[in-house]
């Protein structure tokens, strides 16, 4: 076999390919993406609300209603793409373990999040929550919900444009939300 000269270029590349292995996900990057999905959920409830259905705005207001009309849209896009739009921009996954896909069990998982992961979006239990689902997840590296329905969540790092991306879309809902 003759030499091969490596150039900066392929050492480059090679090293890129091992950045896109699937690797368990982080806490952050998961709630990252699950922000962006209650942010452009948001925004077509608004929408739908303000300009179709002339509901104000100040009805929702102590429930945020967003958080429960999403359980079947995520249940629908994690059983139809394995992943919803947050997550499918940030480049995560979602595997059952056992190859039991069903719309049954996104659901149930969906449900649980909604629960125990966001406390409904109600304010101070939503705190509780949150705090209560991060501290399970760095002792065991997994949500209690994915733990129960036997689901694996992946990643692969997220191209540069999508976290710009990302971060925009956050900013953006995060301050339609507070003023519109």
């Amino acid at each position: 076999m003759a030499d091969h000269t490596a150039y900066p270029s392929e050492i480059l590349d090679a090293g890129a390919s091992e950045k896109s292995l699937d690797r368990p996900t982080s806490a952050w990057v998961r709630f990252f993406a699950r922000m962006v999905d209650y942010g452009w959920i948001y925004l077509l409830l608004y929408v739908l609300r303000r300009y179709f259905l002339g509901i104000p705005h100040y009805l929702f207001y102590y429930f945020p209603i967003e958080y429960a009309l999403f359980i079947p849209i995520e249940a629908l896009f994690l059983w139809c793409k394995q992943a919803t739009p947050g997550k499918m921009l940030l480049s995560i996954r979602v595997q059952h373990t056992q190859g039991d896909f069903s719309f049954s069990r996104c659901l149930r998982r969906a449900c649980k999040v909604y629960f125990r992961g966001v406390g409904m979006g109600v304010f101070l239990v939503h705190f509780f929550c949150l705090s209560l689902s991060y501290s399970r997840f760095v002792q065991t590296g997994r949500a209690v919900w994915d733990a129960e329905e036997h689901f694996e969540v992946h990643h692969k790092i997220p191209q540069s444009t999508n976290i710009l991306l990302g971060i925009f879309l956050f900013f953006f809902f995060f301050f339609f939300k507070r003023y519109a």
